[in-house]
Order: structure tokens, then C-alpha cells, then sequence
């Protein structure tokens, strides 16, 4: 089963308004992936990135290969607690008829698998509770 989940993050400052000068390595990095998502042949050179794109491949296949990350005792705990809380808050929202997101046992499985990726980049072979919240607030 090949699962896949995107994320694009906008950046902002705290007043508002981006200062291109001092976000330019993020601003780079988004200008880059919406260029390549558009299909620009005006894209910085993706060689030139820091961390060879070899060596990375590399341990993206090790990684796919090697490592299958099961929650832990006390992460199993977190998502269970993070999971009812969720349900307590959107239950609250919905009784003052404010709007609201449901929260749904496919949110459930998002977060595990989220988790389960944070902790094969980190190649370890247990999801911590801290994985669980990284992948919680995602």
C-alpha cells in the first residue's frame, strides 16, 4: 500500500508582512516547489542543495526497507488522550453552534501514520509520544 500526504506551509511574520530578505532560503524553497509543480524550467538547480540528493535516495530506501515503526506504550496513550480531547472539543463547539471540524477515526489513522513517518526519518523503530504530537499538530 503506497500512502502519500502533502503538505505546503505558507510563511508569514508575526506583523504580517514577509520580508523577502530575511525569509529568502524559505522563500527559495517555495518558489522552487511551485515552479516544479508548474512546470517551469525556471527552477534552481536541485543539486544544489546541501545534502546530496544520492545520499538521500539512499536513505530514503533504507529507510523504506528497514525500518517499521510501531507506537509505543506511552505514544499509544498520548494518541488515545490527544483523541479525546479532540472529540470533547468538537462535541463543546457543536453544542455552542460554532463551526467546527469533525474529528473521525480517518483523523485518527492520518495522525498514526504521520507519527510512523516521523519516526522511520529518525529510523527508529518505536513511535515516541513526542512523534505523536509533532504529527498532532501537523
Amino acid at each position: 500500500e503506497n500512502n502519500q500526504i502533502d503538505f505546503i506551509f505558507f510563511f508569514q511574520a508575526e506583523d504580517g508582512i514577509r520580508d523577502a530578505q530575511e525569509s529568502r532560503g524559505l522563500g527559495d524553497v517555495y518558489k522552487r516547489q511551485i515552479n516544479l509543480h508548474m512546470g517551469s524550467k525556471n527552477t534552481m538547480d536541485v543539486e544544489d542543495t546541501e545534502f546530496p540528493i544520492a545520499k538521500l535516495k539512499k536513505y530514503v530506501a533504507y529507510a523504506r526497507a528497514k525500518i517499521a515503526p510501531r507506537l509505543s506504550e506511552e505514544a499509544a496513550l498520548a494518541l488515545q488522550n490527544l483523541y479525546v480531547f479532540d472529540r470533547k472539543q468538537v462535541a463543546e463547539a457543536k453544542s455552542k453552534r460554532k463551526q467546527h471540524i469533525p474529528i473521525t477515526v480517518r483523523q485518527l489513522e492520518a495522525i498514526v501514520r504521520l507519527s510512523e513517518s516521523l519516526a522511520k526519518m529518525s529510523l527508529s523503530e518505536q513511535v515516541t509520544v513526542q512523534q505523536i504530537n509533532e504529527a498532532h499538530r501537523l
